[in-house]
């Protein structure tokens, strides 16, 4: 309505100036370089108001020109970056598809259609592997690398090109450019930290593992436990090199961490009774048979108390299995020491819920032992009807099955059992992941990259960099 009212108000003061000067034509007279025109005032201003009506259109007429028509101004630019594009995206589907003459042909179409950008780089480089260029893969992420926007994505590549081909020290110096350029970024922390774990550079790692934790990388309890093994490797250096209260520091530092770490709990044990300190390692054995009993902390415990009478050896034997209980072999060796003593009744009430359920073979074994050391107190008769009834369990023992002890220890990272503990998996090269069988095995909690990510925006269609 708004627009309408004034519309029509422009019309009636047209129409009335119109009018007016119809009314009142006048005469005008242009006289220029022996030119002489005479017309009236309306004639005029008519062919003034066509002279704007002209040039607007023809203004009109410009600008659609400019905007629309393919070869003029800057559509012309746009038309290009529009063919860039599109085969930009064709190099994309030729990899996914495994095409890398294709990809590789389509993408240096894109380079010379489109300004400078990090995308065509990548996937010419992609490209360039999957045809097995690497002198090309290598020419694209150095022209990344040399840019200041794109010099993290130039490193990264370089970076994954080196760990592909095994130069782990190209790819120590390039992670620290990397971490130099994003100190926060968890996988570039995360595989620092592993080659210089790799690399055996111990203390250089800690720190770096603390700024992982503060990246989020991993978690707290996987942090600690990282520590701990640290700790207990640079132990074994120290101590290798004969100091001995740096050892025990380290050692003191990663049972802190983790209490249940066998490993350090016996080399800390051991330590302790080289220096001549006794009590300390039978508290530190003490906590570890807390935290997790084991056979091989209950084997330290009992040789570090060789020089006892037989009494205060029982006594101080049944004192530190009180504190766990639960293992088997340890009940057996409760029942050994009774025998030992001549307390048989005590051994038979350890031994006869194993006998009662038909072994193991070592519960039969020593219930034969037992039986012959109660004959031979008694004598006479009781000592040949024990003699037989041990003969018996020799032989259950000896036609009992053995079954074969399952590994102590599994990786935490790939499942694969272990006889022993070590720092690093043998079979995935994790480190710090061995646990023992009784701890639940998660599914890769904490498992560090092998090289970095794929630098690929087609998830698994192409190859990774590694």
């Amino acid at each position: 309505m708004y627009r309408f009212a004034i519309w029509l108000a422009a019309t009636l003061l047209l129409g009335t100036a119109i009018a007016w000067m119809a009314d009142h034509p006048g005469a005008v007279v242009v006289d220029w370089q022996g030119w002489r025109i005479e017309t009236t005032l309306a004639v005029l201003a008519g062919l003034f108001a066509l002279f704007i009506l002209a040039f607007m259109l023809l203004f009109r007429l410009w600008n659609w020109a400019r905007r629309d028509l393919p070869f003029v101004g800057a559509n012309r630019h746009l038309r290009r970056q529009r063919r860039g594009l599109e085969a930009l995206n064709s190099a994309v589907i030729a990899l996914a598809a495994g095409k890398g003459k294709d990809a590789f042909r389509l993408v240096e179409r894109a380079q010379r259609l489109l300004p400078p950008q990090p995308m065509t780089h990548v996937i010419a480089a992609q490209a360039a592997q999957l045809n097995g260029d690497t002198d090309r893969v290598r020419q694209e992420y150095e022209m990344l690398r040399a840019g200041d926007a794109t010099a993290f994505i130039g490193v990264r590549g370089l970076l994954g090109q080196a760990m592909s081909e095994g130069r782990k020290g190209e790819a120590l110096h390039l992670v620290e450019q990397a971490v130099e350029q994003e100190p926060k970024s968890p996988w570039a922390l995360k595989l620092y930290y592993e080659l210089l774990v790799s690399s055996a550079k111990w203390t250089k790692a800690m720190d770096i593992l603390a700024r992982v934790a503060r990246a989020g990388g991993m978690d707290g309890d996987v942090v600690d436990r990282h520590k701990a093994v640290l700790h207990f490797v640079m132990a074994k250096e120290v101590s290798l090199a004969g100091d001995t209260p740096a050892a025990q520091k380290h050692i003191n530092a990663a049972l802190k961490l983790w209490p249940a770490f066998e490993a350090a709990s016996i080399m800390g044990a051991r330590l302790a009774h080289k220096a001549g300190d006794k009590t300390k390692a039978g508290h530190i054995l003490t906590a570890a048979w807390k935290a997790g009993a084991s056979t091989p902390i209950l084997d330290l415990y009992e040789e570090y108390g060789t020089d006892l009478a037989p009494a205060a050896r029982r006594k101080r034997m049944e004192k530190f299995i009180g504190k766990a209980p639960a293992l088997v072999s340890a009940q057996f060796t409760l029942a050994r020491y009774a025998v030992a003593a001549g307390d048989y009744k005590a051994a038979r009430a350890i031994l006869a819920p194993h006998i009662a359920k038909g072994g193991p073979a070592d519960a039969l074994s020593m219930m034969a032992e037992l039986l012959r050391a109660e004959g031979r107190d008694k004598g006479g008769q009781a000592q040949m009807e024990n003699e037989k009834e041990a003969a018996k369990m020799d032989a259950q023992a000896k036609s009992h099955p053995r079954p074969q002890s399952p590994a102590r220890f599994l990786c935490n990272d790939c499942g694969a059992p272990a006889a022993e503990w070590h720092a690093t998996c043998s079979a995935c090269g994790a480190f710090a992941a061995i646990e023992q069988r009784s701890a639940s095995v998660r599914a890769h909690p904490h498992k560090l990259p092998a090289g970095t990510p794929p630098l690929v925006i087609l998830g698994d269609t192409a190859p990774p960099l590694l």
